[in-house]
């Protein structure tokens, strides 16, 4: 009896000690997940990236990296996530989470709304550097908004376009920028063509297999399937990618994107807008310089060019689609743009808003011609 007694109390002991030990780890983990904006501002102060010849007269690389790092992300009902407000030296985030820059009349003729990912955001420039800045540029008098987000796609983006319409916003242009985050993300083997990259860590808060697990090592898991933990600690991706292993699927992500801006395209009509779609350049689809880049692409260099063959092709195939354009080889040539696989430099966005520019000046002029009063205008 004495034995088992001793044998029962060390079970126990070792149990406790065991739980003692897991709760340790997830309170630590807790600290780490509201300390990680923190972590991030201080130890991720400068980024490879700003050393790249784009930036050789750029004296603000250094901030406008270090900023980024800065930034916060917050849930938002239907498009899932967006930025929280901030205020820096070279990015300025407001209440909506949209990325601003200096307005550029206080009466504007008109409103022109740019959606896509970090490329039309505008990761690695500044506030003004940004494509919607460019292009507000070219068109002073109208109020140019950039919605923009990063890791957003063609879904997403027609979320956030159906929430300004059922709201009233005002619009009279809208233009979805798109290619690089539709292939990089739908390629991921563990998401849908519907699926959302951030569907992974609100299932586990919505509806965690446990409650009394999440209470024990909820937050020690969140860390552990950070971005951070496998790419730099555990050496592993977050996912795998099937585009090249299965060929036909780059084909339902080209009709997948296809449709989401034949939908954007209606929803546009009903708020009295127009709606141009874009193919958007990357580094590894056309000829654009790359040599001073040291390019991971996660899909493989040929997935994304075949997502693009695969747009194209659907896109000649309906003569209703008169609103979609290959802008892929405006960064072709040997000036440094790219900083990665789809992310350009200021003049790359200067480039591309010259190139828009000869796309939407007719549409600008009809729908400034056609609010004039009756026998006015030239």
């Amino acid at each position: 009896m004495r034995k088992s007694a001793q044998a029962v109390r060390l079970i126990v002991g070792n149990i406790l000690v065991f739980l003692l030990i897991v709760v340790s780890l997830n309170l630590i983990a807790a600290l780490i997940l509201d300390l990680q904006y923190v972590f991030r501002s201080t130890f991720f102060t400068t980024d490879a990236r700003s050393e790249l010849p784009n930036y050789r007269d750029e004296p603000d690389a250094n901030d406008i990296f270090r900023e980024f790092w800065d930034l916060r992300t917050q849930y938002v009902p239907y498009v899932v996530w967006s930025r929280l407000p901030y205020q820096g030296k070279t990015t300025n985030v407001d209440e909506d989470g949209d990325r601003v820059h200096a307005d550029t009349t206080a009466s504007p003729e008109g409103t022109v709304r740019f959606f896509g990912g970090s490329s039309t955001w505008g990761k690695g420039t500044d506030d003004e550097g940004t494509l919607p800045a460019r292009f507000n540029a070219l068109y002073p008098d109208y109020k140019v908004h950039n919605h923009g987000e990063s890791g957003f796609y063609s879904r997403p983006e027609l979320a956030r376009l159906v929430n300004l319409i059922n709201q009233g916003e005002e619009m009279d242009l809208v233009i979805f920028y798109d290619g690089g985050n539709d292939t990089g993300s739908l390629c991921r083997t563990d998401l849908a063509l519907n699926g959302s990259t951030r569907a992974g860590k609100i299932r586990r808060r919505v509806h965690p297999p446990s409650e009394l697990g999440v209470s024990l090592y909820g937050a020690l898991l969140e860390v552990i399937n950070g971005k951070f933990m496998k790419v730099n600690l555990l050496n592993t991706t977050e996912s795998g990618y099937r585009c090249d292993d299965d060929p036909e699927y780059t084909q339902r992500i080209a009709q997948t994107m296809v449709n989401n801006w034949k939908i954007a395209h209606a929803t546009a009509d009903v708020a009295g807008a127009d709606f141009v779609a874009v193919l958007q350049p990357a580094a590894n689809v056309g000829s654009p310089r790359t040599d001073h880049l040291e390019l991971k692409e996660q899909s493989g260099p040929s997935a994304r060019a075949r997502v693009y063959d695969h747009v194209r092709r659907i896109v000649a195939k309906d003569p209703e689609i008169d609103w979609v354009y290959d802008l892929s080889d405006a960064y072709d040539g040997d000036e440094y743009i790219f900083i990665d696989g789809i992310h350009a430099t200021e003049n790359g966005h200067v480039i591309m808003a010259k190139r828009l520019q000869e796309i939407v000046d007719p549409i600008l002029t009809r729908r400034a011609q056609s609010a004039l009063p009756e026998g006015a205008g030239p």
